[in-house]
């Protein structure tokens, strides 16, 4: 009951302006979700990551040294953001550069926090 989930998850290509652009063109990824209310959640700072899967299978971003725990794993993340929860509906956005290796197809998001999966979406560049 304690687990944080979230809702609306979708990923925009943006420029540094925050302008949505096509793909080939963005400067970075725009990670967007609502955290749902839970009442009998922790309330206080929570670190939530990004992991951004390529078409290829391999993760945007991850310089290898940017790591979590999920479960009884060490996972690489894309991005990650701090943030303040109270128990209620909080907006987020997490901002991931574009490392210039985005191609065409097929990519699936996730967002973890506190060795849990909080939602987990898929997006196409074409």
């Amino acid at each position: 009951a304690s687990i944080l989930h979230a809702q609306d998850f979708n990923i925009t290509p943006i420029k540094a302006n925050g302008k949505r652009v096509d793909w080939k063109r963005c400067t970075q990824l725009k990670a967007e979700f609502v955290v749902e209310k839970n009442v009998t959640a922790e309330r206080g700072k929570r670190t939530i990551y990004l992991r951004i899967t390529k078409p290829d299978g391999t993760l945007l971003g991850s310089d290898g040294k940017s790591t979590f725990r999920f479960q009884n794993a060490k996972l690489q993340y894309s991005a990650k953001r701090d943030i303040q929860y109270e128990g209620e509906l909080l907006e987020v956005a997490i901002f991931c550069p574009n490392d210039g290796t985005l191609s065409k197809g097929t990519y699936k998001a996730e967002i973890f926090s506190n060795n849990e999966i909080m939602a987990t979406c898929e997006f196409n560049f074409n």
